[in-house]
């Protein structure tokens, strides 16, 4: 339980393409059926139970839960929103 002060969203491309939503090599083919949603954001709230990701997979698909988790950290008290869009170049 506690606030989501970062996402590891590299970790998380890591993890997707593992799956099969990204390629390794030139000669990967693409899995348009896998994928990852995360359902929670920086700043927010959450407590033991809430649904954190979405995982998209193959049913036989090895899904290591503990990496899912270390790419959120989470602390103990909240944390500010920053904009995700800073400016517009015009």
């Amino acid at each position: 339980a506690g606030w989501i002060h970062a996402v590891d969203s590299r970790a998380l491309g890591i993890l997707a393409m593992e799956l099969g939503a990204g390629r390794r090599s030139k000669d990967d083919v693409l899995d348009l059926g896998v994928g990852i949603r995360l359902h929670r954001n920086v700043g927010d709230s959450v407590k033991a139970g809430d649904t954190l990701f979405t995982v998209y997979a193959k049913q036989d698909a090895e899904i290591p839960v503990e990496r899912y988790l270390g790419a959120l950290s989470l602390q103990a008290q909240p944390t500010s929103r920053t904009p995700w869009l800073l400016d517009t170049v015009e």
